[in-house]
């Protein structure tokens, strides 16, 4: 029973035990931003790298243009990467000294399409978004802000998940929301460990090219806090994200997701050293590396409860073993389709399940080699 115990707390630490240590810390150590008002806002470059998105990019494009903060400093560079749809034509009907269009040639995925505007860019700044996401009005001037400060590296927008699907949005929506406090309790100790894809900022000299099967969004803070400067989440900053509607889609996303965590982490795996890094290489490791080694605590507890059952208290045992199994092929009928179970807490054990069956998915295609460069897009 021991073994089980020591498993159970190991799985939820990332979860349970880690906020709660990390909010005990800012009692004695919380970092105070020093935004500048007055002062001139840094100039801006917006980059968003889109795959046949006809159906969001105008869309994105007014939202840009509408923010409080959109000026004669602000650029927006739109790198098609091999649309077939009309996209281009779209951004071709807008284009004007602040608005770009460039064409990679074919597929080259997210990354590398970044890579090629970067090579454009000479901004005092860069923000990295997604075609489909929408920012709150006063998001671009908020984050221009909080990059007056000069300790500041990076500083992420937060989500906020829409959806016509209830229940994927209320699964979706926990896990964000939860994602979110994390955030919020690391940046104000300044050890923010990743940044939201749907939007980030950051100092021009951080916005490099990279290995295109990395992860920008979450290199960028670790790439910020080797140079010595601040990540944070700035609370004011909302971007609405519409959840995926189909199920497998999700899974494939978050897959897709976690295996550049997986690859940026073993690239930045030298920020995981404590005696060098210190809280940072603990948030590292709690955050990211035990939540994305989950599932080997679950298969742990399940294999010990089976090993159990044929020694003392074994009827106990097999009725721990008989909830495990049972929940495991509730989750996998739920996943295909075959029942629908419209319970909170099942919801909110069945995503903690698919993630955590994600992730060793993910490990696979990292350590094999089988990083999805180029995909679809998720459509939201």
């Amino acid at each position: 029973m021991l073994i089980i115990f020591c498993l159970a707390i190991v799985l939820i630490y990332p979860y349970i035990f880690y906020p709660v240590i990390l909010l005990g810390l800012q009692r004695f150590r919380s970092i105070q931003y020093d935004f500048r008002d007055g002062e001139r806002l840094p100039s801006i470059a917006i980059v968003i790298s889109v795959y046949n998105g006809e159906e969001y990019i105008k869309n994105k494009i007014d939202n840009l243009l509408e923010q409080t903060g959109f000026d004669k400093d602000c650029f927006i560079y739109i790198v098609s990467d091999g649309s077939t749809d009309k996209t281009e034509e779209v951004v071709e009907s807008v284009m004007n000294d602040q608005i770009f269009l460039i064409k990679t040639g074919g597929r080259v995925g997210k990354t590398q399409a970044e890579n090629m505007a970067l090579e454009r860019i000479d901004s005092d700044v860069v923000l990295f978004t997604d075609v489909s996401t929408i920012f709150d009005k006063n998001v671009l001037y908020n984050l221009r802000k909080c990059m007056t400060d000069t300790r500041v590296g990076c500083v992420s927008t937060v989500d906020k998940v829409r959806g016509d699907n209830e229940s994927l949005a209320d699964q979706e929506g926990l896990y964000v929301r939860y994602e979110m406090l994390l955030r919020k309790l690391e940046s104000n100790l300044g050890i923010l460990v990743g940044a939201s894809g749907s939007g980030y900022v950051c100092k021009r000299q951080l916005a490099k090219p990279i290995p295109e099967n990395m992860t920008r969004d979450m290199y960028t803070p670790l790439l910020a806090r080797e140079h010595g400067l601040l990540s944070f989440s700035d609370e004011q900053s909302i971007c609405i994200v519409k959840t995926q509607q189909n199920p497998a889609k999700e899974y494939a996303r978050k897959v897709r997701t976690i295996v550049g965590g997986y690859d940026t982490l073993w690239y930045m795996k030298r920020l995981m050293n404590p005696f060098k890094y210190g809280l940072f290489a603990f948030a590292l490791i709690s955050h990211k590396l035990l939540r994305w080694f989950g599932w080997l605590f679950i298969i742990g507890i399940i294999f010990t409860t089976a090993v159990l059952m044929f020694g003392e208290h074994s009827k106990l045992y097999q009725l721990l073993f008989a909830f495990e199994i049972t929940f495991v092929l509730l989750s996998i009928a739920k996943y295909y389709g075959l029942i629908e179970i419209k319970m909170r807490y099942f919801d909110a054990l069945y995503y903690f399940m698919l993630a955590n069956v994600a992730s060793l998915h993910a490990l696979y295609k990292s350590i094999t080699g089988k990083s999805a460069v180029i995909w679809e897009p998720t459509k939201r």
